[in-house]
């Protein structure tokens, strides 16, 4: 065995400062016969996790260190000894990432634990003198020196080959925009070229370290801080609850009782009481303090449990959901209970009730990583190139221009060998000059050198970890400095392997606007008596089963009237919906399960069989009526669960793993399974060929498995946002338009919906109905779109607006508004631009105001030095005329007032009159906004090739256009994925109702971001 050990060496967490991977660093171990390895990365343990298990399945032995940043620019590398010194270098890793460097002063109270070892680069290290002062007496100098005892071979290790130095150097300028081509990194050294002394000096000094990864005697706090059992307490508030649901129990009584005992003894036994109970607990003050929590999500929704202790709002009982698939006692993994909350309310959730309940040392996000992705690599490198080599580089214009041919989700290396357009772009720039596609690439080699490291850490958007111990003593922690809590150094990979329950609190936007419209009703029901719905949602008040308006819920997403609706809104689902015309709550969840990348393709057998039975192909009576609920198409993950129970005898425990086997795709563990199954078949009187072709159509949905509680809770949601939109469509249209008040695209479906829609109108923004409430007439049943819609109109400005109008009450006229607007701190160009928007048009034209404002402005000046002559805090308006203005029609320039409305208001203003690829009548011409999709070729009947272009509306209606020789122009002018307003006319429908003729590119519009 190899005895040698690097003592420094960063990893690739050490953003941009290391190229050496845990997996390429355990290869060069194995391949050296190396018995220790140990890491240090820049004040970071990010990748501890990661190293310890790799180290333990390959036999050697990890050392943990840290490379710490002091004050003055100094730096230090320290080893731990033990796992005391582990905690230790945890501490320090907190302060040093939080503050940006720890002291000599925190080393020296924890140095016992701890080997310290001066920085290998002279400019980092500590000074004798320095070590003194602070009382540290025992540390090593990086010297290599054979006759000092405190002298170490140590190498700042950051590459493992040679060649990997230029990589660094690209890593290391894109972290610090500076240049250093000189200098050139050591590779890693395997002992060969150490002196045996330095070598067995370095052995003696960690050959006694072991240090194990601890785990917390609970990964749960205990729900009770008195010593109550929790089981007990479960129990009792089961036992309430279900007298309490007695009624609803009352067809399946017996069935219930048994469902409810086998969950508690499985709970129970596997000691999640806890679990369960701090949950139901997190929950309940969610819903009891206004926050709205989703009705379940993921596998938990299948626990009558869970539902009993309001966790979910489903009963699984009424949609045959499987416990098993959720939780049951041949699983190793810890039961995974998902909560979807309120977007703007996470955060306060956490910092108001979890943490100071549970502790804030006891409380933790989770850590995740952005990556250096293709198009990021390539900026990147090119920027490097201006500064160090411009001849190599791209203008800005260039290099962005390149990257959006690169697909997302794609490496440099698959983007170049099958991306097409990629390829005409680089061949077509190249036209007249080889140099200019010798730079793209050069770009794109080099590119690959960085493609893949790890560039920064960030917070993973809805992991939660609650300990009943501090964490800092079994995990490496930071601040998460957005969040105002910890945030753990490693990801949910390793912690879920270190026994630590993740409880993910997802921010669903949904949500957020449902809590506008019940808003919206709660505020208007005080004046208009509307009806009221309860504070948060409680949807076992609002079955989908035995709910009013369910007609006119069917109708509306049969209909195709899905905007705003949950999960379905979508212009191919709601076409999917319009196809199957939904009578049961069953299509809605089935539908949802089945619109996914691969189920897809059984759409069209599941809305065929659905309207004609006679086409379900019949198996077997026990496969038939399993299949039956959804018409013969296999959807759910706990139909494959079903018919493992009911043709081959497995547990229902059992056949969950036969489900994951199936559905990762494990070879041996499959083999294993199938003889199960097939065994289990053959004795309960099934044909071997019948139960072979049975698992082969099991084996054929392993990529399409469906878990059907996740589906059904998430259909709760769709039918509770349909029956707002069907109860209250007024509150529902402008929930959804102050969502989407940023976005024209898709603010200009919603208005079109709406002028499908009897009785409700929309309007342009206006001046006395500034707040969200005041957006709504009841009595002209109109919404009013809001004020911040208006380009260059900031949110701070519209604050200061609010503050006036509030304190102060509706402005009576003009001089009344632009008074008071200069007093709350408005600019001549603000009211200007209100005035050209139409924002005041109750007290003018846009020219009588625009001759007004001169005046106001002189009024004000005079007001305020009144105000100053008198020693007057503010200018007294009490006095001001509160007359209505006059309004002289005649006077009013329509076609130039419109020019203004538009311009600041965008495609909106005038909705009714919108056009778009889908209402275009044949040879009509229209100026559109299109987003090409595809472009291809095709052979012809005739053997020719025949050119065609896809493109988009903002409403998503489609349209193509094929190309002839004479248009050719056309396509030289444009790209796929880009956005083009065109003059563009329908043609005559022959064979298809979608065919134009692009007759001009207008202007190159910014795609969305």
């Amino acid at each position: 065995m190899n005895n040698f050990v690097n003592l420094h060496l960063n990893t690739e967490f050490s953003f941009l400062n290391s190229k050496i991977t845990i997996k390429d660093l355990i290869k060069f171990a194995t391949e050296n016969q190396m018995q220790y390895l140990a890491i240090t990365d820049q004040n970071n343990m990010y990748a501890h996790a990661e190293f310890y298990f790799a180290c333990l399945e390959n036999n050697i032995k990890p050392i943990f260190g840290l490379e710490l940043f002091l004050e003055n620019h100094k730096r230090i590398i320290l080893i731990a000894k033990n796992n005391n010194g582990l905690i230790h270098l945890r501490r320090l890793s907190f302060k040093a990432l939080t503050t940006g460097y720890a002291t000599l002063l925190d080393l020296s109270k924890v140095q016992e634990d701890l080997i310290i070892i001066n920085h290998p680069r002279e400019k980092f290290r500590v000074t004798k003198n320095e070590f003194l002062e602070n009382q540290i007496h025992d540390f090593f100098n990086s010297e290599n020196n054979l006759d000092d005892p405190k002298s170490l071979f140590i190498q700042e290790n950051k590459i493992i080959n040679f060649e990997d130095n230029e990589a660094i150097k690209i890593m290391n300028f894109i972290n610090s925009d500076e240049s250093n081509k000189e200098m050139v990194f050591n590779v890693l050294e395997d002992g060969q070229n150490v002196n045996q002394i330095m070598i067995n000096r370095i052995h003696d000094l960690v050959k006694d370290i072991n240090i194990t990864f601890e785990k917390p005697s609970s990964f749960i706090p205990k729900f009770s801080k008195e010593n109550t059992d929790s089981k007990e307490i479960l129990k009792a508030q089961l036992l309430e609850a279900f007298n309490q649901k007695n009624n609803e129990f009352k067809n399946n009584l017996d069935e219930a009782k048994h469902r409810l005992k086998n969950e508690l003894r499985i709970i129970t036994k596997l000691g999640f009481e806890d679990y369960f109970l701090i949950i139901s607990k997190i929950i309940k003050y969610a819903k009891n303090t206004g926050v709205l929590v989703g009705p379940g999500r993921g596998s938990a929704a299948g626990s009558l449990v869970a539902y009993l202790l309001k966790i979910t709002d489903v009963n699984p009982l009424k949609y045959n959901l499987l416990f098993e698939r959720f939780l049951n006692e041949e699983r190793v993994t810890l039961p995974d209970i998902d909560i979807d909350i309120e977007a703007s309310e996470r955060d306060h959730l956490i910092n108001a009730y979890i943490a100071p309940n549970y502790g804030k040392s006891k409380v933790a996000s989770i850590t995740t990583y952005s990556y250096l992705a293709a198009k990021s690599a390539l900026k990147d490198i090119n920027r490097y190139y201006q500064t160090n080599d411009p001849e190599k580089s791209l203008t800005v214009t260039a290099i962005n221009e390149l990257s959006k041919y690169l697909k997302d989700k794609k490496t440099i290396a698959e983007n170049l060998e099958t991306n097409k357009e990629l390829q005409r772009f680089m061949n077509k720039g190249s036209s007249g000059t080889l140099k200019l596609k010798e730079i793209y690439l050069n770009l794109f080699e080099k590119a690959k050198l960085i493609e893949g490291a790890p560039r920064q850490s960030g917070t993973h958007a809805a992991g939660l970890i609650i300990s009943d111990e501090d964490l800092i003593n079994y995990l490496p922690v930071t601040q998460d400095l957005d969040k105002g809590f910890f945030k753990i150094q490693y990801d949910k990979e390793y912690l879920e392997k270190l026994g630590f329950l993740k409880i993910d609190f997802l921010s669903l936007q949904a949500l957020t606007v449902v809590k506008s419209i019940i808003k919206f009703i709660k505020t208007h029901s005080q004046n208009a008596k509307a009806e009221v719905v309860s504070n948060h949602l409680d949807l076992a008040h609002l079955d989908p089963n035995n709910i009013q308006y369910q007609d006119d819920i069917k109708d509306l997403i049969s209909s195709g009237k899905t905007i705003g609706l949950f999960q379905i809104e979508s212009s191919n689902m709601t076409n999917v919906f319009k196809r199957a015309k939904v009578n049961s709550f069953k299509d809605i969840y089935d539908i949802i399960a089945l619109y996914r990348p691969g189920p897809m393709e059984y759409i069209n057998a599941y809305i065929e069989n659905k309207h004609n039975p006679s086409k379900i192909e019949r198996i077997h009576p026990v496969y038939d009526e399993i299949l039956k609920q959804t018409n013969g198409v296999l959807i759910y993950q706990e139909q494959v669960m079903e018919i493992a129970q009911k043709i081959a005898g497995l547990s229902f425990a059992k056949a969950d793993l036969f489900r994951r086997a199936i559905s990762k795709k494990d070879q041996v563990m499959l083999d294993s399974m199938k003889g199960e199954f097939l065994l289990g078949a053959k004795n309960n009187g099934f044909p071997t060929s019948l139960a072979e072709n049975i698992f082969e159509k099991i084996q054929s949905f392993a990529e399409y498995g469906f878990n059907k509680s996740h589906a059904v809770a998430y259909a709760y949601l769709t039918y509770y946002t349909a029956y707002l939109k069907a109860k209250f469509p007024l509150y529902f249209y402008a929930a959804q338009i102050e969502k989407v008040k940023s976005d024209q695209d898709k603010l200009k479906l919603i208005l079109d919906e709406i002028k499908d829609t009897q009785n409700i109108k929309v309007a342009s923004p206006t001046i006395n109905r500034l707040t969200l409430a005041d957006t709504i007439d009841l009595k002209t049943r109109t919404i009013y779109l809001p004020l911040d819609m208006i380009k260059s109109f900031g949110e701070s400005t519209l604050n200061k607006l609010l503050v006036e109008f509030k304190t102060r009450n509706k402005f009576t006229n003009f001089y009344n508004f632009a008074i008071r607007a200069k007093m709350a701190g408005l600019t001549q160009k603000n009211i200007e631009l209100l005035i050209e928007s139409s924002v005041l048009r109750e007290f003018g034209t846009q020219n009588q105001l625009k001759e007004k404002l001169t005046d106001a402005n002189l009024l004000y000046k005079e007001l305020e030095a009144f105000a100053k002559l008198n020693k007057q805090d503010t200018i007294d308006i009490d006095n001001l005329e509160t007359e209505t203005d006059f309004i002289n029609e005649n006077e009013r320039d329509v076609e130039q007032e419109k020019i203004n409305e538009q311009k600041h208001l965008g495609r909106v203003f005038n909705f009714a009159e919108s056009v778009n690829l889908g209402n275009m009548k044949e040879e009509q011409i229209a100026e559109l906004e299109i987003t090409i999709t595809r472009i291809g070729q095709k052979d012809t009947d005739r053997g020719g090739n025949l050119i065609y272009m896809n493109f988009n509306d903002a409403y998503q209606n489609s349209g193509v256009m094929f190309f002839k020789k004479n248009n050719q122009d056309i396509l030289d002018q444009v790209k796929k994925d880009q956005k083009y307003l065109v003059k563009i006319q329908k043609n005559k429908a022959k064979t298809s109702n979608n065919v134009f003729s692009v007759l001009e590119v207008l202007a190159t519009k910014e795609n969305d971001e």
